[in-house]
């Protein structure tokens, strides 16, 4: 009643407060005690003009009501205060002030005085409009009154005015919203349980009154409050978002889907007062929802949420089995989307596929401008799902995400079509393209057709891509598409049908499956709508040359049999097929009627010959298809039998060779089976077919004649013999391969079933033939297709007749042709076809052709026999055809054969090195050739192994030459360098070899090679030989195999020529003076020694000798000797140097003869005897007294002889310091020194006649009656070399020394006791007596008395004895 009146009241006052304002206000006056009355002068206020003194009064008055514990008072002044503000704008500021004040300075308990200065405020805003946010700082002192954690008043004050601020200004406090979330989040932490309530309060009022672009200003804010590192800051921020419940409608359905998420998250906080809130803000949620069939389950889901691991298939379950009458609205989403955004990640494969099937049914059961916002979550778990390892999962998922497409559209799923083509190819996994192609099919099934019809080319297009996934993705399409598109796939059948029935072929296997599922799905979905289109393709496949596809056509053609018949099976499968497993009798009439009476015969009868395909799984499932469609065979064959006859003839001259081995062997079944009934039919339509032009036909024929003659019985076929040899001799003869193939086999067959009297009958008509030009190539031709089946049985029928002589073309090409096709049984006849053409090899082609087919056809079991007669006719003394026959057939082995012939390989080498001293040289050539063919044979890798061998075999060959008085080989003399070109590239390449041992044995290979070569021979390998032993020298290899090739390069220079090495010349110079730095001994003499072989042949020798003299003192004091080795070699090949390099040489030798090692010294020595050839005629005598002046002995004597050794002839012929130098030697207490004094004799007498001439008179007593008796060993030697070289150079010089000579020789040579002193006087005495050329001398010695008479006997005595035998 009293709110009526009130109401009353105010209508009054707004009908007539403006005529009457003057009454009203006074009749108001007088009850102020009545808080309403206060309201109605609120009312009247509006009416009164600005300046009007009495706004001021009400507004006081109003003020001072405001403190009134009535709620709906203060509300009502609040309204009042809102125009009458704006007529009292100058009190704006005390206004403010004093409302402010009374909430700062109440009482705790006066909250009514609170509550009403907050309305007072938010009125006063109201009229003031926001313009007093900023000019009073109404935003800064309500955020201050917030943080008071001083004031309770503040505080609580501050909540009130910003609920009623946000109730009164509704979109106008949007703006400040955001700045007062912290404080309010702090206030939700509040100790005091009365300011956590008024702060619950003014959210929900807050968040009623916000707009879209509010929520969205404020959202982010509170949600990152969920972050905070306390609890209580994390609290306040989900009991904000739990406020948020509280928007409205539209601003709810936007605010959910980001506000449920972290709630769901804070579930699980580690704080028990979080997870309430948490618990309790999803309730606010949960209390907005007004779906009824949602409020049911309410618990439910909220138990779900809270602990899904639990509970979350209870509330699926309950979602499912609810049918639904109203639209699920936003709040119910927000419970129910988290749920399926859950369960589609769980890990329960139950779980996720309610989950799919509710996600799918959202978009007929809520408002899809609320489901909108979900997609983003929901549509990457269906797509998650919809690849799951589980298939079933999967179908779910597809569905599921057809029905989202479908009911959203497309537009709101842009890129899902790309997305699916995408995975559906995708490379990762089967699954995820199964998963995918599902999905695809799903949502074309729920499009337009034209979109189907868009992508289907490029997904057949992906069917015969090369990448093995995207023909399996694109194929596996097809497994879903006929269920999910039905009937409007039909029209696509002629386009899909075959890329899928091709798929059966594909060389991947995941392909050839998912193939096989698509054609069954195919086959399933159209087998009775699409009858005409599907059966035809079948019908192909089952005789495609492929045989994957023939298995796959035949059981898919069994499918649609049955289905045709109305069963609702497969075939079943061979393991598990019972005895009742086929249609039955009706069902198979139901078949031929679909079919028609001719196409059910010809389809049964494909069926029947595939039973007999090449493939036994072909076969296998052609079998289980016909046992599940026929159920007599006899009657059905009898049935079918004239068009299956017509078949298997068709196929017989197929040009497909399996078409013809089926239909051959389907012929051989019937015979076994039906027997006489169609022999006697079969027989002259297989000879018919024989006279036809068709090659395909013919090898048909003779391939249906081998199941027929290998299928009849016995006793039957004895009845055709007539009729059927002489057919397969005419195949024999057949111009084409594979029709003589194939007779062959009937002729094996024939064998077989009517025996070897089949040969006797065949065999002398083929051999008949060979004579006849006109038919000799057909009789070849059937003589190759007889022996490739029955060779042991019909060579030594055969053989005999074509090895006799003579021999002519015919003969040769059926020998051609018998060892072609008898390889394997040849070893048991090669001796005799060895001996019948061995001899003619060499001269005859015809031989030689049927010959190398022979040697070149036998296969490994009989290599053995073949070699042992090739290398004993090798090996005959007697006639040289038949060696050069023999090395003509191992040449042709070793070049032709594909027989491994390794193990033989070193004797083949042995018997052919030896033939290359054979005194033919037709042979000799013949074994080089042999030889050639024989390396040429041996592998790369294995011609190391046999280096040792050869160089064994060399050596041997070096003895017998020896022995006969020879040096070089023959068979290495034949011009162009013939002999030695076989074996040069396997010594080379062994010097490539990683082995140091292989290259050291080839290196000295080479060099046995070259030694037995002639010059001329190596001209033209030469250059060949030396690039590879230049780079073989280059290595780091050992000292031994360094060596070796330069010892083999040293033997190369021996026999060259300048113009055929000029090209080398600087490179073997380069090579020999870097390995004079070589840590090897061996090494370093001999790159010096091959130095001087090279100057020799012309190199520009100063710039040479410049580089080793600059070597010598630079050198290390190992490597000085050979250094000095090398310019002594250099030097002494030389004739001239220039002035500067003499002088040069000069010092830096010189300089060497004081070296401390004494190996350096004498090689040093050795030098100035080369260098003082060189020396000008002015310098000579020079060096010479330079060389005596050596303040050491030994040095000056050695330096003296070597110069004498290598100048005696410089000397002058009156030089007595020679004379007395030679005596000072002599005389000296060194046994060196005597020795150097002794080869400087000999070096005077050999170089220096006329000198020597001056010199013995004084020197010869000192030779006989010093040195030869009183020297040691070495001393007598040297003593009795130099008296034997006076007597070869200067025999009639020496007679006037006999008297004194003769009898100290003859104690030497009495003297047992050093038998190389006795051996030298021997051949002193030998030559001092003239024995074999001056029998005078010892004549004259014998008759003149100077010799005693026993002494005369003696010497004439032991001249008769041994000295006339020497």
């Amino acid at each position: 009643v009293r709110q009526a009146m009130i109401d009353a009241g105010g209508a009054v006052v707004a009908a007539h407060g403006k005529e009457h304002a003057a009454g009203i206000l006074d009749l108001l006056e007088k009850s102020l005690k009545d808080s309403d009355s206060v309201v109605f002068m609120g009312g009247l206020a509006r009416f009164f003009k600005a300046g009007d003194p009495q706004v001021l009064v009400v507004l006081d008055r109003l003020l001072e009501t405001l403190s009134t514990p009535s709620e709906r008072v203060q509300t009502a002044i609040s309204t009042c205060l809102s125009p009458l503000m704006k007529l009292a704008k100058s009190e704006d500021a005390r206004v403010l002030d004093l409302l402010f004040d009374r909430i700062a300075n109440s009482d705790s308990n006066d909250t009514h005085v609170r509550n009403g200065a907050a309305h007072g405020i938010a009125g006063v805003v109201k009229g003031l409009g926001n313009v007093s946010f900023k000019k009073h700082g109404i935003l800064d002192r309500l955020k201050g009154m917030l943080e008071n954690k001083k004031s309770f008043q503040c505080r609580e004050g501050a909540l009130m005015t910003v609920e009623y601020l946000a109730q009164r200004l509704q979109r106008l406090f949007e703006p400040y919203t955001v700045q007062l979330i912290d404080p309010l989040l702090k206030c939700y932490g509040d100790s005091s349980p009365a300011i956590r309530e008024r702060t619950d309060h003014t959210a929900k009022a807050i968040m009623s009154t916000l707009r879209p672009s509010g929520v969205s200003f404020i959202l982010p804010g509170v949600i990152a409050g969920l972050n905070a590192v306390a609890w209580r800051p994390k609290k306040a921020a989900v009991e904000l978002l739990g406020a948020m419940a509280f928007c409205a409608p539209r601003q709810l359905g936007m605010c959910l889907p980001q506000i449920v998420p972290p709630l769901l998250e804070v579930l699980s906080d580690s704080h028990e007062e979080v997870q309430k809130s948490g618990q309790r803000a999803l309730g606010h949620i949960a209390s907005v929802i007004r779906n009824p069939e949602v409020q049911l389950h309410i618990p439910a889901l909220l138990k779900a949420l809270n602990n899904p691991e639990k509970y979350s298939q209870t509330a699926l379950a309950a979602l499912i089995n609810t049918n639904f009458v109203h639209v699920i609205d936003a709040p119910s989403l927000a419970l129910i989307m988290p749920l399926l955004d859950r369960s589609l990640r769980s890990t329960d494969m139950k779980v996720k596929r309610q989950a799919a099937r509710i996600a799918g049914h959202m978009t007929t059961l809520a408002d899809h401008k609320a489901l909108l916002p979900y997609l983003d979550v929901l549509l990457p778990n269906i797509k998650s799902t919809l690849v799951d390892a589980n298939p079933e999962t999967r179908s779910v998922s597809a569905v599921a995400l057809g029905y989202l497409v479908d009911g959203l559209g497309e537009d709101k799923f842009p890129d899902i079509v790309q997305w699916l083509m995408e995975q559906m190819i995708s490379p990762d996994s089967t699954v995820v393209r199964s998963g995918a192609a599902q999905g695809l099919s799903q949502v074309l099934g729920l499009m337009d057709i034209v979109r189907f019809d868009t992508l289907l080319p490029k997904i057949l297009l992906g069917a015969a891509r090369q990448t093995t996934s995207v023909r399996e993705g694109s194929i596996g399409f097809f497994v879903f598409a006929p269920s999910s598109m039905g009937d409007r796939m039909e029209p696509y059948l002629r386009r899909v049908l075959p890329v899928v029935l091709h798929g059966l072929a594909d060389e991947a296997e995941s392909v050839r499956d998912i193939s096989v599922r698509a054609t069954q799905a195919i086959v399933a979905q159209f087998a009775l709508s699409s009858l005409d289109i599907l059966l035809p393709c079948l019908e192909e496949g089952l005789f495609d040359t492929n045989w994957r596809i023939r298995q796959s056509s035949v059981q898919l053609m069994g499918d649609l049999l049955f289905k045709i018949a109305g069963e609702e099976r497969n075939v079943p499968d061979i393991t598990t097929m019972a005895d009742d497993d086929g249609i039955a009798k009706a069902s198979e009439k139901q078949i031929a009627e679909a079919l028609g009476e001719e196409k059910y015969q010809q389809v049964l009868a494909a069926i029947y010959i595939i039973r007999s395909d090449v493939s036994p799984v072909v076969r296998q499932q052609a079998l289980l298809v016909w046992k599940s469609v026929v159920n007599n065979t006899p009657k059905t064959l009898e049935r079918i039998l004239s068009v299956l006859m017509g078949m298997i003839i068709q196929y017989l001259g197929s040009d497909n060779d399996d078409r013809r081995h089926v239909a051959s062997r389907t012929m051989g079944e019937l015979v076994r089976k039906l027997g006489d009934r169609i022999l006697p039919s079969i027989i002259p339509i297989l000879e018919k077919g024989l006279l036809t032009g068709d090659s395909s036909t013919r090898q048909g024929v003779c391939l249906g004649l081998t199941e027929v003659l290998n299928s009849a019985p016995r006793k039957q076929l004895e009845s055709y013999l007539a009729e059927v040899i002489p057919t397969v001799q005419k195949a024999l003869a057949d111009p084409l391969p594979e029709v003589r193939e194939a007779a062959a086999k009937a002729f094996d067959t024939l064998i077989k079933n009517a025996g070897s009297a089949v040969v006797d009958d065949t065999v002398p008509s083929i051999l008949a033939k060979l004579e006849d030009e006109a038919s000799a190539d057909s009789a070849i031709n059937a003589l190759r297709e007889v022996l490739g089946v029955r060779s042991k049985i019909i060579l030594p029928q055969i053989l005999p007749s074509l090895l006799e002589q003579p021999l002519t073309a015919a003969k040769s090409n059926a020998l051609v042709a018998v060892a072609e096709e008898s390889g394997h049984a040849l070893h048991k006849h090669i001796t005799s076809i060895l001996k019948a053409l061995v001899g003619q090899v060499a001269e005859d082609e015809l031989a030689r052709a049927a010959a190398s087919a022979v040697v070149v056809s036998v296969e490994e079991e009989g290599i053995h026999f073949l070699l042992s007669d090739l290398l004993s006719f090798a090996k005959n003394k007697e006639d040289p055809q038949v060696r050069r026959g023999a090395a003509v057939l191992v040449q042709e082995l070793c070049s032709k054969t594909e027989t491994d012939i390794s193990q033989a390989v070193p004797q083949l080498l042995q018997t052919l090195l030896y033939g290359l001293m054979d005194k033919d040289e037709g042979s000799m050539r013949a074994h080089s050739a042999a030889l050639q063919s024989c390396v040429k044979a041996i592998p790369k890798e294995r011609q190391g192994n046999y280096l040792a061998d050869i160089r064994r075999h060399l050596r041997h060959c070096k003895t017998q030459l020896a022995a006969a008085g020879e040096v070089l080989l023959p068979g290495f003399c034949l011009p162009n360098g013939a002999g030695v070109a076989p074996l040069l590239p396997l010594f080379l390449a062994g010097l490539r070899s990683a082995s140091s041992e292989v290259r050291e044995n080839a290196a000295l290979g080479l060099g046995d090679i070259i030694s037995l070569a002639s010059k001329a021979a190596l001209q033209k390998q030469l250059r060949l030989v030396i690039g590879g032993l230049i780079r073989g020298v280059g290595d780091r290899f050992p000292g031994n195999v360094k060596a070796a090739i330069l010892a083999t390069m040293g033997q190369l220079l021996d026999k060259s020529e300048v113009a055929t090495i000029k090209s080398f010349m600087a490179m073997m110079q380069t090579t020999f003076i870097k390995n004079l730095n070589d840590p090897s001994q061996r090494v370093r003499e001999q790159a010096g020694a091959n130095l001087g072989k090279l100057i020799s042949l012309g190199t520009k020798v100063d710039p040479l000798v410049n580089e080793l003299l600059n070597g010598v003192t630079n050198a290390q004091d190992e490597y000085k000797e050979t250094m000095v080795l090398a310019l002594y070699n250099v030097m002494r090949q030389e004739s001239s140097l220039g002035a500067r390099i003499l002088a040069n040489a000069e010092t830096k030798l010189f300089a060497l003869v004081d070296h401390p090692e004494a190996p350096v010294r004498a090689m040093a020595c050795k030098a100035i005897g080369a260098f003082s050839k060189l020396a000008a005629d002015d310098q000579f005598p020079a060096v010479l007294a330079k060389a005596l002046a050596l303040d050491d002995a030994s040095t000056a004597a050695l330096c003296f002889c070597q110069i004498l050794m290598h100048a005696s002839c410089r000397v002058e012929p009156a030089n007595a310091e020679v004379l007395a130098a030679v005596q000072r030697f002599l005389g000296h207490a060194n046994h060196e020194v005597q020795l150097c004094g002794l080869r400087s004799i000999a070096a005077i007498i050999t170089g220096n006649p006329a000198l020597w001439a001056n010199m013995s008179d004084t020197l010869m007593p000192v030779l006989v009656l010093e040195m030869l008796p009183n020297g040691s060993s070495d001393i007598r030697i040297h003593c009795l070399r130099g008296i034997k070289l006076f007597a070869k150079k200067q025999p009639n010089e020496l007679r006037q020394f006999l008297d004194t000579l003769v009898p100290e020789l003859m104690v030497r040579v009495k003297d047992r006791t050093a038998l190389p002193v006795k051996l030298a006087a021997e051949r002193a005495l030998l030559h001092a007596l003239q024995i074999n050329k001056d029998p005078s001398v010892l004549q004259d010695l014998l008759a003149s008395d100077s010799l005693p008479k026993p002494q005369q006997t003696a010497v004439s005595d032991y001249c008769k004895r041994i000295l006339s035998k020497l």
